[in-house]
């Protein structure tokens, strides 16, 4: 298992290839940050699913061993290399972002598009579309479960609270609409 020494700086853990569980298809680590405020390591399980593997296929390392991601290569993964492990990945990482916002621009999409954007909106759409419970939302992205972290993301528009409440009805029964002229469902 690998530990995340640097989820202060929002920066992506230096994953090796035994972090991944072939047999399960899965990507297994902990985040040192949540370590700290538990008794034992939240660890999480990322299944890895069929685009993962082809961008492993395109960018990860050809031999396996070691990082999986080859801009580490060449650093040990020893307290006295953290330095030079946080500043590689903050170099991978500004170029990442760098070309989301090209994308972003050419796209017409928010112009602040980063990996950390992506992260609050795929816990954005766990908790506010898909209506994920919270409590595994947080073990999903690797949060304590002492506290709900989830709150600020749920953004729950008229359309969804209307498609929640819709549930609630007899799909069998024909409802009267309230001033037929205006409100028809």
């Amino acid at each position: 298992m690998i530990s995340n020494r640097h989820a202060e700086s929002r920066k992506p853990l230096p994953l090796r290839y035994k972090n991944i569980d072939a047999i399960n298809i899965i990507l297994i680590f902990h985040r040192k940050k949540t370590q700290r405020k538990t008794a034992k390591p939240t660890f999480i399980y990322v299944p890895i699913l069929p685009p993962m593997i082809e961008i492993n296929n395109q960018q990860g390392n050809k031999d396996q061993d070691g990082y999986i991601f080859p801009f580490l290569n060449g650093i040990e993964p020893t307290d006295s290399n953290e330095r030079k492990i946080i500043n590689a990945m903050r170099l991978s990482l500004d170029q990442i972002n760098t070309s989301l916002k090209q994308i972003a621009n050419e796209l017409g999409l928010d112009p602040e598009l980063s990996s950390s954007y992506t992260r609050n909106s795929y816990i954005t759409h766990l908790t506010s579309e898909l209506l994920v419970n919270p409590i595994v939302v947080r073990k999903m992205v690797g949060h304590s479960t002492r506290k709900d972290v989830t709150a600020g993301y749920v953004k729950l528009t008229a359309k969804k609270r209307r498609e929640i409440n819709m549930k609630l009805l007899n799909p069998e029964k024909r409802y009267t609409a309230i001033n037929a002229g205006r409100f028809t469902m």
